[in-house]
């Protein structure tokens, strides 16, 4: 492998696709801040989607609320393991990279959140038939995507290589 090589496995597809899920949410959050009090609910479509302004001072569902600084570093610990183990984690599997890729852009998009507004600004909300899902968004959505096709990859589509004999 050429030097460098593997620096630029992470910073080719799965970089760049990290970096365009963080710009995404971070462009759509500025929009919602700038633009509606948080509170603001915008129907979008007539029971199913709202487009909201509301802050999570936690982790999913509001767990560990008032604990954002703990969440931050979590957050901070685990990109970190995420990019020095990076060749480990998807053992040469493109689909492995680039879900490590959408899960990293997330996890620096909600971390940026949390240090910068000491909360999480989300603002999709779906609904159906009386249940409601709680609010969230671009970064929470391709951590979630990322980590299904992380498992999903590990139950059927890991393969690892047996130990070379001596």
């Amino acid at each position: 492998m050429a030097p460098g090589g593997a620096w630029l496995r992470f910073f080719g597809w799965p970089g760049l696709l990290a970096l365009f899920v963080l710009s995404a949410d971070q462009a759509s959050k500025w929009l919602v801040v700038t633009q509606w009090p948080v509170g603001t609910m915008r129907t979008v479509i007539p029971g199913f989607f709202n487009l909201v302004h509301v802050r999570n001072p936690g982790a999913a569902w509001g767990i560990f609320a008032g604990h954002t600084w703990l969440l931050g570093v979590l957050s901070l610990v685990a990109f970190v393991a995420m990019v020095i183990y990076f060749r480990r984690l998807h053992e040469g599997s493109r689909l492995a990279a680039m879900a490590l890729g959408a899960a990293q852009g997330g996890i620096v998009g909600n971390l940026i959140d949390r240090w910068a507004r000491q909360s999480v600004v989300d603002f999709l909300d779906f609904h159906l038939r009386g249940m409601h899902w709680p609010a969230f968004n671009i970064a929470d959505s391709a951590i979630c995507v990322g980590v299904t096709l992380l498992v999903l990859w590990s139950f059927i589509g890991a393969r690892r290589p047996a130990p070379p004999e001596e």
